[in-house]
């Protein structure tokens, strides 16, 4: 009885297994490397991608001539930006010479994930690297990732001369491109507020720096809140004297409903302008994200 494989027990991982023990000794020595290819596309057609770095790791770089190395870690790579392991990714690309026909894609797609892991500058570092030659169609997607990070960075002034050089020659990138024009004209439309100018309105009156904020329901809500405190602290004094449970009581909610306002004003500016921030970045690594899906998928 044939029994599973240890490494995942998957059935693909058994069909692998057969398949290098029956045909890759007729393999070896780097022949045939087209076949080692076509099945590693089959696997990634399959979204075997675990599979599919298993089977890469088995063959031999040593046997290899150097287009065939190239190839074997755009495959690695590609596998890797598709289990969404940037790191292991990045670094299979950045093997890719300049010289294989897949250097385009691994150049891009390196650089891209720099950009979503973050690391803006090693990524415009790792796009200026590249000579683009007479290929228009790179010289765009190159204008067009800088033009991406420079949104990252909210540099709209960059963006602003990268977009003078956005052309309509390809339909892969209009979409993307005005896109990012919305995403630029957003971040230069945004309110940004001071937290300390709406702590202070809230200081003076309670709830006002959440409405100044944008927050009016909130600020509204407040305001009634504080309000009725007031007035149950008020009436409990005149009635019932300072010492009185129902003043202490009263007013201490108040205090408490005070300071926390004050507080939560600034407070809610800062979470704003993070909720903005957060979701600006994540239309922009997208959308810079597309036509490199489009094109190379």
């Amino acid at each position: 009885m044939i029994t599973r494989s240890k490494i995942t027990g998957s059935p693909i991982h058994l069909n692998i297994s057969l398949f290098l023990f029956l045909i890759i000794p007729a393999l070896s020595h780097g022949q045939l490397f087209q076949t080692h290819y076509q099945f590693a596309e089959h696997l990634r057609s399959l979204k075997a991608y675990d599979e599919g770095l298993f089977y890469l790791n088995r063959l031999s770089p040593e046997a290899l001539t150097i287009d065939q190395k190239d190839t074997l870690n755009y495959l690695t790579g590609k596998f890797y930006y598709y289990k969404q392991d940037q790191t292991y990714s990045i670094r299979a690309f950045d093997q890719v010479g300049i010289s294989s026909p897949f250097y385009r894609e691994s150049w891009l797609l390196a650089n891209y994930q720099r950009f979503y892991l973050g690391n803006y500058l090693a990524g415009k570092e790792g796009l200026g690297k590249y000579t683009t030659g007479d290929d228009p169609l790179t010289v765009q997607l190159k204008n067009f990732q800088l033009a991406g990070v420079a949104l990252l960075e909210r540099d709209t002034e960059k963006f602003e001369v990268l977009r003078s050089d956005f052309k309509d020659d390809y339909r892969e990138l209009i979409p993307s491109q005005e896109k990012l024009i919305e995403i630029a004209e957003s971040i230069e439309n945004f309110n940004s507020k001071s937290p300390f100018v709406a702590a202070l309105f809230s200081a003076v009156i309670p709830g006002s720096g959440r409405i100044y904020n944008g927050r009016l329901g909130e600020g509204l809500i407040s305001m009634l809140a504080h309000t009725i405190f007031a007035l149950q602290s008020i009436e409990g004094y005149q009635k019932d004297g300072p010492g009185s449970a129902r003043f202490l009581i009263y007013s201490s909610i108040l205090s408490g409903f005070y300071i926390a306002n004050v507080w939560g004003s600034a407070l809610s500016v800062k979470i704003r302008m993070d909720e903005f921030n957060d979701q600006t970045d994540h239309t922009t690594l997208l959308t810079m994200h597309v036509p490199l899906r489009f094109l190379f998928d």
